[in-house]
């Protein structure tokens, strides 16, 4: 057995010479594989500034950790890679059954998914066309709706790939969240091309993406409110210069929005480079005339390798342009983290904390401010405040505390054990008090199907308390 697994292993990493489209893996939807990844990147010595990793990356990992030894997380990894060499097969899916007592709110990072789903679930599927051309196809089921998730067309090369359709962004190097971009909203169609390995000695990533949020109804225009979808424009760059460290910056552009219409080339590009000039109202620009809304982070990673390995990531944010210089953040928001995946030899730790100050995902041209389908893109911690007059709510600072304790049973199984705490600032006018959450996970495999078992308890901004019991099942 062994043997065999080494032969496959080795069958993949030869692979990984292929120049053409790369699919991706699976998002905030397989908690034991995407840890598993995280480990391995770390013993890689290798960073992750943005998600969704490519299989091409993975691979290159692999190349690093597994080509002279095989292990159980080697294996388990090459096993889940297996499935993107198929002509089409069935990459990722999973069904659960909820009970909960929380009402109006959603599952941190879940795409929309709300607490009173009894039922949801997803499923993707994968079909490399050509060596060039890649179909992922997936739906997502929340309650009684079904949405097309997961769902894109790819074509290109490593170093320039254009994927088409409902493929998700993650912009941080967070686990927790994501300050500009994360999956906490359902995932926005867009047209995006990046590189799927990194390119030069320099570690070169890159992306660039277009795509358009939900309707709003609250787009001011004219000394009136107005209906329409605004676009979003993002992009991301980092670079690698030596081993075991990255360093990026990602920006994301709101504008456009029924009447208001599309900008120009012309206006991104100016509206990219001088943010205050072209987003701060002034004498000589007036509110209609705005771009729209911007946002902007800074982020990097540093992962050690050795007896005790950790990664310490940081993420530097601003939702505004400060005292009109477009190199200084306003609106700062700051997060940190750190991961042990081996305090002992069956224990593993990751840590988080974040804290922004007021105005972020509220703007007072776009009234649903930094939103989708209901949902804020960003810090799904940003959720909990008053959100009765539009869908971003009010827009108060807060900070937020993550930690999470990984328990590797003898017996393969796996439990996290995970504490949230949100607390808002005391400035505004509504009478917030200390949130917070605890939650128990459960993961075995039984039959050659992934069993995931939770049970979470909290209380709100408002005191009051919930409970959420869940279970499913994944292949």
């Amino acid at each position: 057995m062994i043997i065999k697994n080494y032969l496959v292993l080795l069958f993949f990493i030869s692979s990984s010479a292929l120049a053409g489209t790369s699919g991706y893996l699976p998002l905030k939807q397989s908690a034991k594989l995407e840890r598993n990844i995280d480990q391995l990147l770390l013993m890689a010595n290798m960073t992750s500034l943005k998600k969704p990793l490519s299989v091409s990356q993975v691979k290159q990992a692999l190349n690093k950790v597994c080509f002279t030894r095989v292990t159980p997380l080697c294996t388990e990894i090459t096993t889940h890679l297996k499935k993107y060499q198929s002509p089409a097969s069935i990459v990722d899916g999973r069904i659960a059954v909820q009970l909960s007592d929380r009402t109006d709110s959603t599952l941190a990072n879940q795409r929309g998914i709300e607490y009173q789903s009894n039922v949801y679930g997803h499923i993707t599927g994968y079909s490399q066309l050509t060596e060039y051309l890649s179909l992922t196809a997936g739906a997502q089921l929340n309650g009684s709706d079904t949405s097309l998730e997961n769902t894109y067309i790819s074509v290109g090369t490593d170093w320039m790939q254009l994927d088409i359709g409902t493929k998700p962004h993650w912009l941080s190097p967070m686990e927790n969240s994501a300050m500009l971009l994360s999956t906490h909203a359902p995932t926005l169609p867009t047209l995006s091309i990046s590189n799927s390995i990194p390119l030069t000695d320099f570690g070169v990533n890159y992306e660039l993406f277009v795509g358009e949020l939900s309707n709003s109804d609250n787009i001011y225009y004219q000394g009136e409110y107005i209906s329409g979808k605004p676009i979003i424009t993002g992009f991301h760059l980092s670079v690698s210069p030596w081993q075991g460290f990255s360093l990026g910056v990602n920006r994301i552009l709101q504008s456009g929005g029924g009447q208001r219409g599309s900008n120009s080339f012309s206006d991104l590009i100016g509206a990219f480079f001088d943010p205050s000039g072209s987003d701060n109202t002034s004498a000589d620009l007036s509110v209609d005339e705005q771009f729209g809304n911007q946002a902007a982070s800074l982020v990097s990673q540093f992962t050690f390798s050795g007896d005790t390995p950790f990664s310490l990531y940081f993420e530097y944010a601003g939702e505004d342009t400060s005292r009109g210089f477009n190199y200084k953040l306003g609106n700062s928001a700051l997060s940190a983290g750190l991961y042990i995946p081996y305090l002992t030899d069956n224990i593993g730790l990751r840590v988080e904390l974040s804290e922004w100050q007021n105005a972020w995902y509220v703007h007072h041209v776009y009234g649903d401010g930094l939103t989708h389908e209901g949902s804020i893109i960003g810090h799904w911690a940003a959720e909990s405040r008053n959100r009765d007059n539009s869908f971003s709510g009010d827009g108060v600072g807060a900070y937020n505390a993550m930690a999470k304790l990984y328990w590797l049973q003898s017996n393969g199984d796996d439990i996290t054990l995970s504490a949230n705490v949100t607390q808002n600032e005391s400035y505004t006018s509504y009478d917030y008090h200390t949130s917070y959450q605890v939650k128990a996970e459960w993961f075995t495999i039984m039959n050659e199907y992934q069993w995931v078992s939770s049970i979470e308890y909290g209380k709100d901004i408002f005191n009051e308390s919930y409970y959420s019991i869940s279970t499913s099942i994944g292949w």
